[in-house]
């Protein structure tokens, strides 16, 4: 049955949650960092990686038999176009950010070579960052909506998208920790996942 196959997998997604909140808790984390040290941030990131990478297999085995959506051609270009775009931002949003520091391996290496961490020294304002606060998590929202055109594809973009916006709210507070009043200066003046219509970008520079 259909709705049970998506209880299911709205479960998976749930304990997702839990484990990236129980790791996210500062007692918990406090632990963990105290015995991985400089390792945490790349064994958080490797948990995370392995569990959404069963999230979605154990999804695929519960929507198994269900077909794709019957969708007008003109939509589906353009999901396909969501999806290449998502794409591309995702990776440019990794890129600028550093693959190594999203990874967790350059704090892994700092903390082997004994020097202190770089990774949350400057606020990085320019490249995507001018025109949105989480470029990132624009390039997914387009990925996961892209790719919306079954059951399974809608309920991971459900959920995904749900998973995002409460990771957005809690990652905004903890980032106004960081930087003060230079972060809230910086979420008046640049959105957070869609840019300001480029006739009002032209007028401010």
């Amino acid at each position: 049955m259909l709705h049970t196959s998506i209880l299911l997998y709205i479960l998976l997604w749930l304990s997702f949650a839990f484990v990236h909140s129980f790791l996210a808790n500062p007692k918990i984390k406090g632990v963990l960092q105290a015995k991985l040290s400089y390792r945490y941030r790349f064994f958080y990131n490797v948990i995370s990686f392995v569990q959404l990478f069963y999230i979605y297999y154990f999804g695929s085995k519960l929507f198994e038999g269900f077909q794709k959506f019957d969708l007008p051609m003109g939509i589906e270009l353009m999901m396909s176009m969501a999806v290449l775009v998502g794409v591309a931002i995702t990776i440019l949003a990794i890129w600028q950010y550093n693959p190594s520091k999203f990874i967790g391996l350059t704090e892994w290496q700092e903390g082997r070579n004994g020097q202190q961490s770089t990774l949350n020294s400057k606020l990085s304002t320019q490249g995507l960052n001018k025109l949105i606060r989480h470029p990132l998590y624009t390039g997914m929202f387009l990925m996961l909506w892209g790719m919306a055109n079954s059951a399974l594809g809608l309920t991971t973009a459900i959920c995904g998208s749900a998973y995002l916006l409460i990771g957005q709210h809690f990652e905004e507070k903890k980032l106004v920790s960081y930087y003060g009043e230079q972060y809230q200066a910086y979420t008046l003046s640049v959105p957070a996942f869609l840019p300001k219509p480029f006739g009002r970008l032209k007028k401010q520079s």
